[in-house]
């Protein structure tokens, strides 16, 4: 059973508490056995190829992203990596302001006009 060089909480809790070695080691072993338990585990949401067809359908609808995630039960990574996959070209978030509003806005800052006044 392979371990991370740096030791679990409850190992440095337990040494703290005077514990030593095979006490220390069995309340470690014990711990971790709590935390690897199988209701600790990220349940993965696996798409099949009409869900697949579906996400993308709904992205190229105008869906954002986010609404996707919420809809499949997904991950945004997943989502992103399911149109990537499809060949489906991502929109592009333009600019909020335009080259005109950014340029007043900083004429207004240097006047010492915020944008929370």
């Amino acid at each position: 059973m392979g371990r991370l060089s740096n030791p679990a909480v409850d190992f440095v809790q337990a040494c703290d508490q005077g514990l030593r070695g095979r006490e220390c080691r069995e309340d470690v072993d014990a711990g971790a056995a709590r935390r690897d338990g199988p209701g600790n585990r990220q349940a993965q949401r696996r798409l099949g190829r009409a869900d697949v067809e579906r996400l993308v359908a709904a992205y190229e609808e105008g869906n954002s992203v986010a609404q996707l995630v919420a809809r499949f039960n997904v991950n945004r990574t997943t989502v992103l990596a399911h149109l990537d996959r499809n060949g489906v070209p991502r929109r592009q978030t333009g600019p909020k302001l335009s080259a005109k509003d950014v340029a007043q806005a900083a004429d207004l800052y240097r006047d010492g006009i915020s944008a929370c006044d």
